[in-house]
């Protein structure tokens, strides 16, 4: 618990402070009046003055502003050094600079995490062969098998496990396999090479689908035992491998997946091994929203993967661009009702993501804040009164109709945009407790 408050404090706070700073030095350069510079929000809990400007830190880490004088909506008092007494070219950037601060650093956060290394799966370096499919998922309707070996994806040749998820991701629609089918997979003896189309109906949440339903071997090995849950009351422990379930053979952590969500809450035997010992637990899954879930996550193989600093520097803007142009696809499938709102993640996630970072390295961790500081400045450039880009918006309106937007609309607008925001807020953290708090997929 400690590490994941210390690990989200430290993820938000610097890039809370890179956006305020963008603000900051900008309006400085204006020559506009900063009365406060603040990282998190009331109530304060330590500051001093320095100047014209009082630096403070508040007790609600999930974000900060800068007060600027003359920013208010009903104007300024005409003081040249107030914001309302600037070019709206001025004001443009001085909105502006604290997604583009974000938004600059992700290069330079990407070309640290690289040189520094990052854990990753080591299956995604694994030749694609099907390891699981999905129940009623698209490949399972395509009749995609395990044992399987993936070769193209519509079209392109592929070799590994991170060539077919990129290959997924990147389509749109439908998507072609060609596999290449082994005897045991095979409905006649030989091998076979098939093209199998498979594809995601309209109403279908892509959030559970994310590969279309085809997943890569994992064994049966449990990483993390959340404090609590029924696995942790039955002495399970990180490091153990599933054997059993009932007296029939476990395989696969998907294989136990299953078992454990066709329980319905009914107490399973659980066998386990732990190193030379062979353990049967008594197991009673809880049932959330539905799912049976006992509280495991599984154990996957990582490698850590790093580059020489002349590499990292060559790749991170390479890293920095397809990030944002996924992150930008995210966002309009998300509008246009093509991915779950579930997809959105809130404080509660990030602390969560921050912890296991943390965990892994410090690379990983850098990562991690590079895509976290993209996403900040592109929420931030959203069009929503309360954030930069509603700011932005009533400048753009300023310049078309040659005169400021009425107070009482800016004001409606703000009040608006903040009940819009206020309601965002509630439905990722409700998201974070479903997901992270009480998961309804899968064993977790």
């Amino acid at each position: 618990m400690l590490l994941t408050v210390l690990s989200m404090v430290v993820m938000i706070g610097v890039l809370v402070l890179v956006h305020e700073l963008g603000h900051f030095l900008v309006a400085k350069v204006a020559n506009v009046r900063v009365e406060r510079f603040s990282i998190g929000f009331p109530p304060k809990i330590a500051g001093f003055r320095r100047g014209e400007t009082e630096y403070v830190i508040g007790a609600t880490p999930f974000g900060g502003y800068v007060k600027l004088a003359g920013e208010e909506p009903d104007g300024g008092t005409g003081d040249p050094r107030e914001l309302s007494s600037k070019s709206v070219a001025w004001r443009f950037a001085i909105f502006g600079a604290g997604p583009a601060a974000n938004l600059l650093i992700i290069a330079p956060l990407f070309a640290l995490s690289l040189y520094l290394g990052i854990r990753v799966p080591k299956y995604l370096s694994d030749p694609p062969v099907v390891g699981w499919v999905l129940p009623e998922s698209p490949a399972a309707r395509a009749e995609v098998r395990m044992g399987d070996r993936i070769v193209a994806v519509n079209g392109a040749g592929i070799t590994t496990w991170k060539d077919l998820e990129e290959g997924i991701l990147q389509a749109d629609g439908s998507v072609t396999v060609d596999v290449m089918r082994t005897p045991a997979a095979a409905t006649a003896p030989g091998l076979e090479a098939a093209p199998l189309r498979v594809s995601v109906p309209p109403d279908e949440e892509k959030v559970a689908f994310r590969n279309r339903g085809i997943l890569p071997e994992a064994a049966p090995l449990i990483g993390n035992v959340r404090s609590g849950w029924p696995a942790d009351k039955a002495g399970m422990r990180s490091g153990d491998r599933v054997v059993a379930v009932d007296g029939s053979p476990i395989e696969s952590w998907y294989a136990l997946a299953d078992a454990i969500e066709k329980s319905n809450g009914r107490q399973l035997r659980v066998d386990i091994a732990r190193k030379d010992e062979r353990l049967a637990l008594a197991v009673t899954p809880d049932v959330v929203g539905g799912k049976s879930a006992i509280g495991i996550e599984l154990d996957r193989e990582t490698v850590l993967k790093r580059v020489d600093a002349v590499t990292a520097l060559r790749l991170a803007p390479q890293y920095a661009w397809e990030a944002s142009v996924a992150t930008v696809r995210g966002l309009a499938l998300l509008v246009a009702g093509e991915v779950s709102l579930r997809e959105l993640s809130g404080p509660i996630r990030i602390g969560d993501e921050s912890r296991k970072a943390a965990q892994r390295g410090p690379g990983d961790f850098l990562g991690l804040m590079a895509i976290i500081s993209l996403n900040l400045g592109i929420l931030n450039l959203l069009p929503i009164p309360v954030l930069d880009g509603g700011h932005i918006l009533f400048l753009v309106a300023e310049l078309v109709r040659r005169r400021p937007l009425e107070l009482r609309y800016r004001q409606l607008a703000t009040q608006v945009g903040l009940v819009l925001l206020l309601g965002l807020m509630v439905f990722v953290c409700y998201n974070d407790i479903r997901q992270t708090v009480f998961p309804g997929r899968g064993p977790f």
